[in-house]
């Protein structure tokens, strides 16, 4: 039950606040905030009001801090990269090795082919990369047995 009084003084409200000008009114960006703009030291028109600038220079010095925060935790991880990989190295020793241009030891070409045979034949019985990971590679299949299953000599 209003009164009549009471629904002039409510709509009288809502006009003072919609025929505020824009130029004296806050420029919140998230919602509409009626408050007078704040006024500068040289009488010129901030563009906030009063709680909204304050409010907002809150909000400034937090993220500031954050981002200082933030940089020197970067310093001191690049820092101690820059530690870790920077660790005394003998550059004579690599040098050297890098020098040396005589062969290891001296195969004659019969000897290379058996090596090549060894290491790189895939001969039935012999494990490839990757099959039966139980067993150690270049192991015959049937070196081992399962517990309880007969052994790979079936000669009796």
């Amino acid at each position: 039950m209003s009164t009549p009084n009471a629904t002039s003084a409510n709509s009288n409200n809502t006009d003072t606040a919609a025929l505020l000008p824009t130029e004296v009114r806050c420029s919140y960006p998230s919602k509409l905030c009626n408050n007078h703009r704040a006024v500068k030291d040289n009488g010129d028109l901030h563009k906030l009001c009063d709680f909204h600038r304050k409010k907002a220079n809150v909000n400034q010095q937090r993220m500031q801090q954050k981002r200082r925060l933030i940089r020197q935790q970067m310093i001191e991880r690049k820092k101690r990269f820059l530690d870790a990989t920077q660790a005394p190295m003998d550059y004579n020793a690599t040098g050297d090795m890098l020098e040396n241009k005589e062969p290891i030891c001296n195969l004659t070409q019969e000897e290379v082919m058996m090596l090549e045979v060894m290491l790189f034949d895939d001969d039935e019985g012999y494990m490839s990369p990757g099959e039966g990971q139980g067993y150690p590679m270049g192991m015959p299949m049937d070196a081992y047995s399962a517990p309880g299953m007969p052994s790979g000599n079936m000669s009796l």
